[in-house]
C-alpha cells in the first residue's frame, strides 16, 4: 500500500512528505522505513514518518495531522516519539487552555530525525520553549548536540520513558532541564508528573539571569513548584 502511494506521487515530485500512521499496523515496519528512505534519496524529498501522526503549525492554521482539532496558538513547541503521548498531550493542553507554536509526531524517523526538528525549532521565532518526549535514541551524539544548541537559546524539557535510564550526556546548559522518567503505564501519571513544565513555560513571565538548571525525577513535583516560585520571584543567579 505504501509502495503504491509513493509510486503515485513520483510525477508530482513533492519536496516534503508526511507519511501518516495507517489505520491498521504494518506487517513489515522495517520494509516501510526502507521504502521511505529510498524514495527520499531518489527524489530529494524531506520525509517525516512513516507512522507519524503529523504536524501542526498553529499561527498559520496548518493541521497536517490525524488530530481532528488544531491546537491552540502559543509559544511552546511539542515534539513526541510516542503516538499515544502525542495525542494525550494535545487533549490535555486543550482542556488546560495551553497553546503550542508547533506540534510534531516523529513516527519512525526514516529520514527526518528528531535532531533535525530540534535544530529548526531552536531558530524558530514563533517558539519560546520546547518540550520533547523520547522513547528511542538512534543517534545520541546528534540528539545531544541538537539539544545543547536548542537549550542554549531557549528553555528545553526532555521527558524520557524507561527504567530510570538517563539521556546519554547530561544537558548542563543555561535554562536546560532534564527529566528521567520511570515506567509510564498511564497517561494520567504522565500528565500529573511531567507536564507541569509545559504550563510553566506558557506562563507570562520568564526567569531572569543565568537560569535555573533543574534535574527532577518524574515524581519530583516540589522541583516544578520551585520553578514556578522562581518565575514569580524573578529569581536570578548572584553575580
Amino acid at each position: 500500500m505504501l509502495n503504491q502511494a509513493l509510486w503515485a506521487l513520483q510525477k508530482h515530485r513533492p519536496r516534503a512528505l508526511i507519511v501518516l500512521a495507517p489505520d491498521h499496523p504494518s506487517v513489515d515496519p522495517a520494509h516501510d522505513m526502507q521504502l521511505c528512505r529510498l524514495y527520499a534519496r531518489e527524489h530529494d524529498c524531506m520525509l517525516l514518518g512513516p507512522r507519524s501522526l503529523g504536524v501542526q503549525r498553529t499561527h498559520i492554521g496548518l493541521n497536517a495531522s490525524l488530530s481532528t482539532h488544531l491546537a491552540l496558538p502559543g509559544k511552546v513547541a511539542w515534539v513526541s516519539q510516542s503516538e499515544a503521548i502525542f495525542s494525550a498531550v494535545l487533549d490535555w493542553a486543550r482542556d488546560a487552555t495551553l497553546g503550542f507554536s508547533t506540534v510534531v509526531s516523529m513516527g519512525d524517523e526514516s529520514v527526518v530525525t528528531i535532531a533535525q526538528v530540534l535544530d529548526y525549532l531552536a531558530t524558530d521565532s514563533r517558539t519560546d520553549s520546547i518540550a520533547v518526549y523520547l522513547e528511542n535514541v538512534s543517534s545520541s551524539r546528534a540528539l545531544t548536540s541538537a539539544l545543547r544548541a536548542a537549550a542554549s537559546v531557549k528553555p528545553v524539557v526532555v521527558l524520557r520513558a524507561g527504567q530510570g535510564r538517563a539521556i546519554p550526556t547530561p544537558l548542563v546548559t543555561p535554562f536546560s532541564m532534564r527529566c528521567c522518567a520511570g515506567p509510564v503505564p498511564f497517561a494520567f501519571r504522565i500528565s500529573c508528573s511531567c507536564f507541569q513544565p509545559s504550563g510553566c513555560y506558557a506562563a507570562r513571565y520568564d526567569p531572569r539571569g543565568g537560569g535555573l538548571p533543574c534535574f527532577p525525577m518524574a515524581a519530583g513535583r516540589p522541583s516544578w513548584r520551585s520553578i514556578l516560585w522562581a518565575k514569580r520571584r524573578r529569581w536570578h543567579r548572584p553575580s
